[in-house]
C-alpha cells in the first residue's frame, strides 16, 4: 500500500506509474482481492493471528474489511476446525 501511494506521488511520466500500478495490482491480487479466483486468505490470516507479521490495525480499515472477513472465515473454518 505504501508503494501504491509512492507511485501516485512520484514525479515520473504518468504512463510509467500507471503501468507499474496496474502490474502491482495484478501481481498482488492473489492476496489483496478476496473476490479474485486465485485469492489466498493465508497472508491475511497471518496478519490477524500474529501481530508481528503486520502492524496492529492493518486489517481494521474500511479498505481491508473484505480481507479481515476472509481471514476470519479462513481461521475459523480451516485453522480452528482441523
Amino acid at each position: 500500500m505504501e508503494l501504491e501511494f509512492h507511485l501516485q506521488c512520484v514525479n515520473a511520466p504518468k504512463a510509467v506509474t500507471t503501468a507499474m500500478l496496474d502490474d502491482m495490482h495484478t501481481r498482488f491480487r492473489l492476496v489483496r482481492d478476496s473476490t479474485s479466483d486465485n485469492f489466498s486468505p493465508l497472508p491475511a490470516a497471518s496478519c490477524l493471528l500474529d501481530s508481528t507479521v503486520a502492524p496492529v490495525g492493518l486489517l481494521l480499515t474500511d479498505e481491508t474489511k473484505q480481507l479481515l472477513e476472509a481471514a476470519t472465515d479462513f481461521t475459523i473454518t480451516d485453522v480452528l476446525t482441523t
